[in-house]
């Protein structure tokens, strides 16, 4: 199986994001995202390729320094979990200790090591079996955050 970056980073937010973005493909287009979309021209992007759980992940790593993973963000940290997954993923992929999340508009650096790889296998491990089965069942913790509300059958609020 094979599932991008951005994939297993929405599933780990939200098992039901990720149904709607992914599967259902359903889209959804923010004047943030647009900032983001001008943001990421500037990025010296790297391909990554991740090998977990028997899944091939895919993604663009926004910047490499010597010693990290430069993920450009023009949103709120409130999606922090999401992000720090999406940086992991590309850290491992190109065996980096660190991960600097820049929330560029707001002046905020959030800098850590990567989430283990044993989390990133589970989750993995979850992502393959939901797929599967096609059961996606919400995160309701993450609902009151969530850009897709209106067209999630679960919305909390």
């Amino acid at each position: 199986m094979k599932f991008s970056v951005s994939a297993v980073s929405d599933y780990d937010f939200c098992p039901h994001l990720f149904f709607l973005k992914h599967i259902k493909k359903v889209r959804r287009y923010t004047q943030k995202m647009r900032q983001g979309f001008e943001a990421h021209k500037g990025a010296d992007e790297v391909w990554t390729r991740l090998e977990v759980a028997g899944a091939q992940i895919n993604g663009r790593a926004d910047f490499v320094k010597e010693d990290r993973i430069v993920e450009l963000k023009i949103s709120n940290p409130v999606f922090w979990r999401s992000h720090t997954m999406q940086a992991s993923l590309y850290a491992h992929s190109l065996s980096k200790k660190i991960i600097d999340i820049e929330y560029r508009n707001l002046g905020l650096n959030l800098i850590g090591r990567p989430v283990e790889m044993s989390r990133i296998q589970e989750t993995v491990e979850r992502l393959k079996e939901d797929t599967a089965k096609m059961g996606f069942q919400p995160n309701k913790r993450s609902c009151y955050f969530c850009g897709y509300k209106q067209f999630c059958q679960y919305q909390q609020y």
